[in-house]
């Protein structure tokens, strides 16, 4: 068993190593690793986040004052 385990821990060390040179300075691991990346990645998603919730928001309102406005109109015509 003892022998599996460091087997495995080579090969995940192999792999960590093989990935590092892979993205050694790329703006992936700038943006993954570094405080201001996860910043920046943050703010990206809290961005989109806010612009979809508006996008709803001023849907529902201005089909609440479309079917309001269509009541009164009714009530106009109506008399």
């Amino acid at each position: 068993m003892h022998q599996y385990l460091q087997a495995l821990f080579v090969f995940i060390y192999h792999i960590y190593k093989y990935m590092a040179v892979i993205m050694e300075n790329t703006p992936l691991q700038a943006l993954f690793t570094s405080d201001i990346g996860l910043l920046s990645l943050f703010t990206i998603f809290f961005v989109l986040g806010m612009a979809v919730y508006i996008f709803f928001y001023v849907r529902r309102k201005v089909s609440e004052d479309t079917v309001a406005h269509l009541k009164a109109l009714d009530k106009n015509t109506s008399k």
